[in-house]
């Protein structure tokens, strides 16, 4: 019954993690551009599946507690780059530095080098950073009037993770944190959604996309 269809829907959001980016990614490839996209937001949410990953390995949390977050973290590392990549030359130095300094606090994890202090300060932050993020790309959106390389469907993905979050919150965690979390979760990025799916049909041409 209702134990199956939980843990069927949970799995579900597991197997999207593994590809949720990557229309995004082979949008941005196909079109050799990332007009519409957001490099603040992407480093932003790349901040919060780290942060999750992290706290669930130094805290040896079985893999299947934070895998998802591991999936993603790799995947926004790679869209990511192809947006400062395509963003400019002279973000480059940036996206060495950036890289330098993730790769050295993620070995530093591994070591077991980072407060737990530090790690549950990261966690405590997923919330407001996640939103801000996505309000950052609601908002490049607003600015541009087109969607650019903003991809629906990766988006959409990300709804639907929320979705499965919300109601096994409602059914099983039963944790009203958590359920307002992954709530305002899923509202923001069907708006991102939503917006993308309106400037694609009615798009300001009298605006210059950058």
């Amino acid at each position: 019954g209702g134990a199956l269809v939980s843990y069927v829907a949970n799995s579900s959001v597991i197997v999207f993690s593994f590809v949720v980016k990557l229309p995004q990614i082979l949008a941005i490839l196909t079109a050799r551009e990332a007009r519409g996209l957001s490099s603040v937001s992407s480093a932003l949410i790349l901040f919060c599946y780290t942060a999750m990953s992290s706290y669930g390995y130094a805290n040896g949390f079985a893999l299947k507690n934070y895998v998802e977050s591991v999936f993603l973290a790799v995947q926004e590392i790679i869209l990511l780059s192809l947006i400062l990549y395509y963003h400019g030359v002279q973000k480059l130095l940036l996206l060495t530095l950036s890289a330098g300094i993730y790769t050295g606090f993620v070995i530093a994890v591994l070591l077991g080098n980072v407060p737990m202090g530090i790690l549950e300060l990261m966690l405590m932050s997923v919330m407001p950073i996640g939103s801000w993020s996505k309000l950052l790309q609601i908002w490049k959106l607003y600015q541009e009037g087109h969607p650019g390389q903003v991809n629906a469907t990766t988006w959409s993905l990300s709804a639907y993770g929320c979705l499965v979050r919300v109601v096994t919150s409602i059914f099983e965690t039963k944790d009203t944190l958590l359920l307002a979390s992954y709530f305002l979760a899923l509202t923001l990025n069907m708006a991102i959604v939503m917006e993308t799916l309106y400037y694609r049909k009615y798009p300001r041409t009298n605006k210059r996309i950058v």
